[in-house]
């Protein structure tokens, strides 16, 4: 898991393949935690850490 931490605001974040065609992605903003199923057989990675860029105001 990475830990990124701006701020006040703690992102940690973990991407693992889970299967064949399926990658399991977890995200912790704060301690509020959300765990989720994409199929990697997009560009599922980068939209992810785009969007944990954005959560940043900093960025």
């Amino acid at each position: 898991m990475i830990t990124i931490e701006a701020g006040e605001m703690e992102v940690k974040f973990k991407y693992y393949l889970s299967g064949i065609g399926w990658a399991t992605c977890i995200v912790a903003v704060n301690g509020q935690r959300l765990e989720f199923t994409a199929s990697y057989l997009t560009d599922c990675l980068n939209d992810f850490l785009r969007s944990l860029m954005f959560l940043n105001s900093f960025w």
